[in-house]
């Protein structure tokens, strides 16, 4: 793949291997082999690895190191999540061969239905995503069980809450409780790559604010939806099931496949947590060195450590002058806060889809020609991910500093999503991005809730307002704007 990144926007094209590439074969044979093993292989060899590596970078004195000494390790530290990183990546070569060859098989054997069925047949599998939203659920349980700390979460907004929790009974315990929620899901910050954004950890107010609506009766148990999505998994799997009741050798190949698709989803939302927590583990030595900076006045406060580079940062180690960074990261603050509202297009140059090659656009999922109107300004077309029809009220959301608009069955629409965002997906109706495909992280999820979700709608969080009445039609990858937007 060749990668680009105009104005800070990634931009990728993937060129088909030639099929007598021997390296190529070679590592397609070897990811048909682990494939049936990968969730084992994933969870004994990866993972553990990962983890070590996040903790490490967790857990360094960074504060007894020099500014000098800070600077190069900085640098270490960003190898080793590179490391880490990839460690995600190459376990992905399995993953996706164990959920390819069932929706090849269901393409082939059921037509047109096919690549949702077998989206269907592996849903419903507790996996990061959903367990980290039933803990929260839990922990918000937990509080309730409290009457003192129930009557705080009640009757104060979310910013007042850690403050007033140690003087009451029970609230030592129940932070001892958010804590270690924090240390397992804690460190995700909201999308990947972005190292200025903040996670939970360091911010846990959206999670008791989650909690609070818990507690109101604003929210549904999340294990009910997940419960749902199993009823149609089995639903689904029987009725495939019955198409071979007369073929027993196709029977035992649809099983075969099955049984090895079905570690998809949990292997995937791992290595969505792992990729994200790698990214929030690294903040804290950047955290630290930026706090260096301010106090040795370079910056002016810790967070423009992300507009400088990393051999800017060793310079700035070795003494270099410190009087002309501030205008350095001022300048580049203003270029990104710029480039934030802008959406950049699904394509540069002409498409490559003829000569076979894949384009991968900015909202991270390879672009498609289905986002088209057909003639008609009502209507985007997408790919379907969830099936179902739902109308609602649309709520753009670019960033989860602007979730707190989406109420109860909204529409939910934006780029993309990460496990970040599942706390929303219970109280939307449907759900509209402009990337990803069947297998996303989009897809996944609302296909765990039971929610209708249309992928890869280019141009969908500009064509689409808020307020704006629309009805998603997840089977066949339709969105319709059925009135424009009223406030």
């Amino acid at each position: 793949m060749l990668t680009f990144f105009p104005n800070g926007f990634l931009y990728g094209l993937r060129f088909p291997p030639a099929p007598s590439d021997p390296a190529v074969a070679e590592r397609n044979l070897h990811a048909e082999e682990l494939a049936p093993f990968i969730k084992q292989i994933w969870q004994k060899t990866y993972l553990p690895h990962i983890a070590t590596i996040c903790r490490q970078m967790q857990k360094d004195d960074y504060r007894s190191m020099s500014v000098m000494e800070l600077a190069s390790h900085l640098e270490t530290c960003v190898d080793r999540a590179a490391h880490a990183f990839g460690l995600t990546q190459i376990a992905a070569i399995p993953m996706f061969q164990c959920s390819r060859a069932l929706v090849a098989f269901c393409q082939q054997e059921f037509g047109p239905d096919g690549e949702a069925m077998a989206g269907e047949m592996m849903e419903g599998i507790v996996n990061e995503s959903s367990s980290s939203h039933s803990a929260l659920w839990e922990l918000a349980q937990f509080a309730n069980s409290m009457p003192a700390v129930a009557r705080i979460f009640r009757s104060h907004n979310r910013d007042e809450i850690p403050a007033l929790l140690p003087d009451v009974v029970g609230g030592n315990e129940f932070m001892m409780a958010l804590g270690r929620f924090l240390d397992r899901y804690g460190w995700r910050p909201e999308i990947w790559f972005e190292l200025s954004l903040p996670t939970w950890g360091e911010d846990p107010r959206p999670a008791l604010a989650l909690m609070q609506s818990y507690l109101r009766g604003e929210e549904s148990d999340p294990r009910n939806a997940l419960a749902r999505s199993a009823r149609r998994r089995q639903k689904t799997t029987a009725l495939a099931r019955s198409r071979f009741k007369n073929n027993s050798g196709k029977l035992k190949d649809f099983n075969s496949l099955l049984a090895s698709a079905r570690q998809y989803v949990p292997v995937r939302e791992g290595r969505a947590l792992q990729q994200l927590t790698v990214g929030g583990s690294l903040r804290v030595p950047c955290k630290t060195m930026g706090q260096t900076l301010v106090e040795s006045g370079v910056i002016s406060q810790w967070d423009d450590i992300f507009y400088l580079r990393l051999g800017e940062i060793q310079e700035i180690g070795r003494g270099g002058n410190v009087t002309t960074w501030q205008a350095v990261v001022d300048a580049r603050r203003a270029e990104r806060a710029h480039w934030m509202t802008v959406t950049p297009p699904a394509t540069i140059g002409a498409s490559p889809i003829s000569t076979g090659a894949q384009l991968a656009g900015p909202t991270g999922g390879a672009t498609t020609h289905t986002a088209e109107a057909k003639g008609q300004e009502q209507v985007l077309l997408g790919n379907p991910a969830s099936r179902g029809v739902a109308q609602g009220r649309a709520k753009v959301v670019r960033t989860l500093d602007e979730a707190e608009k989406v109420k109860h069955g909204d529409v939910l629409v934006c780029r993309t999503t990460s496990p970040a965002w599942t706390y929303l997906f219970p109280r939307v109706a449907a759900i509209v991005t402009e990337g990803g495909g069947v297998l996303s992280h989009s897809a996944i999820v609302a296909r765990e809730y039971a929610i209708p979700c249309v992928v890869g709608v280019q141009g969908a969080t500009e064509r689409i307002k808020d307020f704006m009445l629309i009805s998603v039609d997840g089977t066949q990858g339709i969105v319709r704007m059925d009135e424009v937007a009223s406030s």
